[in-house]
């Protein structure tokens, strides 16, 4: 749990972003994400509607052939944030992603898949491999020489 002292979203971004990416995979389509999907976005900035219902936001949004209702609202503990999707998707080679760009450091973290029976545990960190400080030093005088 993060302390509601922390702010989770950095300044300037905003969480709940609708992101369209192609799926043009290596290998497998609707499997096989590679690395170079973060190149290939469209946000989904536009809504069709938004209204309350009852202590929900409903937001509305159609992009291509495909629509997605999300409802927004609290929990009965007042902490979380629930937002409930309902999608009737009729894309191809496309993938939708919600994102979050939380300002939390951890190496891994645990997501849901769509069933919810199984989880997936995914490094969140691209490491560089380390360099320690003697191959630094020696990297600085090659550099010099």
């Amino acid at each position: 749990m993060i302390p509601a002292t922390h702010a989770t979203l950095p300044a300037s971004t905003r969480g709940n972003l609708l992101q369209l990416h192609q799926d043009f995979p290596n290998m497998w389509d609707a499997w096989d994400v590679d690395r170079h999907y973060r190149g290939m976005v469209e946000d989904l900035d536009d809504a069709d509607d938004v209204r309350l219902d009852g202590d929900a936001v409903v937001v509305t949004r159609t992009f291509g052939s495909s629509r997605i209702e999300q409802r927004l609202f609290l929990a009965d503990d007042a902490r979380t944030l629930v937002i409930d999707n309902t999608v009737d998707w009729h894309e191809t080679e496309k993938f939708l992603k919600l994102a979050f760009p939380v300002d939390v450091f951890t190496d891994a973290a645990v997501a849901a898949i769509e069933s919810g029976e199984e989880a997936i545990n995914q490094r969140t960190l691209l490491l560089a491999p380390y360099v320690g400080p003697t191959e630094r030093r020696r990297m600085f005088e090659r550099e010099l020489a």
